[in-house]
């Protein structure tokens, strides 16, 4: 199959997706914290449901919520509390259809006095399965959405709402998007899972994936994954985006080709060891597409790739590791490399060559009762040139965004999450602080010191003295208390209320001869109803 048939084939199922809710636990949900720990593959995600010990777990969820059941057995009730709004099937397929509606609005208090937020969004949800092997999903958002201040200036330098796709002007200062993802699975043995769609992945167990995370818009996706013994291996080959308009082409976008592999080894029932590789390939500025040893399978693709150019391509590596002690305990970390110098790290002079990220957490689950308390502390340190390349087309993003870290390189970040369950009531509170390096101008010229993406390595103003923050940076503090109450557990929706407090730069955040730009504060409350499907990232 040519790579535009295979594209096409990928666009054309992007309605339909292998992240059923009967087969997999989406990103954010209630259940991620409730897998067993022990014997799992807890770092990738979504996680498939039709392994025994999830589907257990589904059942442990669906049974606590039941148990605080708020209305009898009317069918108008229950398809407003409990049940999908269309389920219909027989022993061999099954058919949901769900809405989608977030409506909530509230204020933002700045220096100028109150300011009107609001988020408007529809769609609907569908999903399915066909016999015992097939599962298909897919979903249709579209949205209307008036944000704080410091959401508009990285809307407005970027051109995207964070994970959501492109953004177009709608009255003042508002932004109307919409976004699509699905897929197709097929599970013809319990060692096989294959599936073709658009949506996004996650590999690791914290807040945080240095590797991959969910950061950026859906891309397509070609996916395999191989289960056997204690082993988990998957392969997901991408198809990503630049949308630069500087880059475009006439007429569409410039792609890129992404090849990923993440082997899962649980040592024992406790400690689990992964690995992680990817390989960025931009094959729009090569004469004769792409290489067909981009289709390998085998994991440490490196030799392969140094035998074909490293011009031709860009080069990750990875490691995820977890130890789960008894009592809810779990400490996690995360390295990645892109590239390093043994004698230059020996030297301890900066080099901008060696370019690598660690995280470390902890974190703890326990049941008190009727209430679920589950804590995170983790630590993000990323240096520059982290995810960048000589070719900007082979950079470490899709549309716009990172496609690991929200904020890129050369990053220096704490985090602490607590949340607090009891029934369909949930209350989360979040806090985060990043030391953020910033590109700079020196004397009208522009040095991307390593940390904007989309400016080739090459834009520095020396080879040495880099280190994480060494440069003019700036803090980006993130605060969220939110109360939630699920009123409909398969629709997956909520009424809340939020609190936010964010103090950091506005975007574009770039210093000027040394000097960084100027940060502000601010609060907001917002409160209404909301579709929890999916999750965004906002404390950027």
């Amino acid at each position: 199959m040519t790579n535009r048939s295979l594209l096409s084939f990928a666009t054309f199922l992007f309605g339909i997706s292998a992240v059923a809710q009967h087969n997999y636990i989406p990103l954010d949900s209630r259940l991620n914290d409730r897998i067993p720990m022990t014997g799992t593959h807890r770092s990738i995600w979504p996680a498939r449901l039709d392994e025994n010990s999830m589907l257990e777990v589904s059942k442990a969820l669906d049974s606590s919520l039941e148990a605080h059941g708020w209305w009898d057995k009317d069918m108008l009730r229950r398809k407003l509390s409990d049940e999908h709004l269309i389920d219909m099937g027989g022993e061999d397929w099954s058919l949901f259809v769900d809405p989608i509606f977030t409506m909530h609005g509230g204020f933002e208090f700045t220096s100028d006095g109150l300011e009107g937020l609001s988020y408007n969004t529809r769609g609907g949800h569908v999903e399915g399965r066909l016999g015992s092997q097939f599962t298909f999903e897919t979903t249709l958002i579209e949205s209307q959405i008036f944000v704080p201040q410091y959401l508009n200036s990285y809307i407005e330098n970027y051109g995207v709402v964070p994970g959501e796709g492109i953004a177009k002007e709608f009255f003042t200062n508002g932004w109307d998007h919409r976004w699509s993802s699905g897929s197709l699975s097929y599970t013809p043995s319990k060692f096989f899972n294959f599936s073709v769609g658009q949506g996004k992945f996650f590999y690791g167990e914290g807040y945080r994936s240095l590797l991959l995370s969910d950061n950026a818009l859906n891309y397509p996706y070609f996916r395999i994954e191989t289960t056997f013994g204690p082993f988990k291996y998957v392969n997901l080959w991408t198809q990503m985006y630049d949308i630069r308009e500087s880059v475009n082409l006439n007429p569409g976008n410039r792609r890129k080709w992404i090849s990923t592999h993440y082997l899962s080894w649980n040592v024992t029932e406790r400690l689990n060891i992964s690995l992680y590789e990817a390989v960025v390939y931009g094959s729009d500025t090569l004469n004769g597409g792409l290489d067909a040893s981009f289709f390998n399978p085998v994991i440490l693709y490196r030799p392969i790739e140094d035998q074909m150019d490293s011009r031709l391509g860009n080069v990750l590596l990875g490691m995820q590791s977890s130890y789960h002690f008894p009592g809810g305990h779990n400490v996690y970390g995360q390295f990645l490399i892109e590239e390093f110098v043994f004698d230059a790290l020996v030297e301890m002079n900066g080099s901008w060559l060696n370019k690598f990220g660690t995280q470390l957490g902890y974190s703890y689950t326990h049941n008190f009762g009727p209430h679920r308390v589950n804590a995170l502390v983790e630590w993000n340190r990323i240096r520059p040139f982290v995810y960048t390349h000589r070719n900007v087309l082979m950079n470490y993003a899709h549309f716009n965004q990172p496609i690991a870290h929200p904020l890129g390189a050369d990053v220096n970040e704490w985090i602490l999450r607590l949340r607090w369950e009891r029934g369909r009531w949930s209350a989360l509170a979040h806090f985060s602080t990043a030391n953020a390096g910033l590109a700079n101008t020196i004397n009208g010229t522009y040095y991307a010191e390593g940390v904007d993406l989309w400016t080739p390595y090459t834009s520095r103003s020396r080879d040495h003295g880099f280190s994480t923050n060494d440069q003019p940076s700036v803090r980006i503090t993130n605060a969220r208390f939110r109360l939630a109450w699920m009123a409909q557990t398969a629709w997956k929706m909520e009424l809340f209320g939020e609190w936010g407090y964010r103090s950091g730069p506005m975007y574009p955040a770039v210093a000027i001869d040394g000097v960084a730009p100027p940060t502000t504060s601010s609060n907001w409350i917002t409160f209404g109803v909301r579709t929890q499907l999916y999750r965004t990232y906002s404390d950027i």
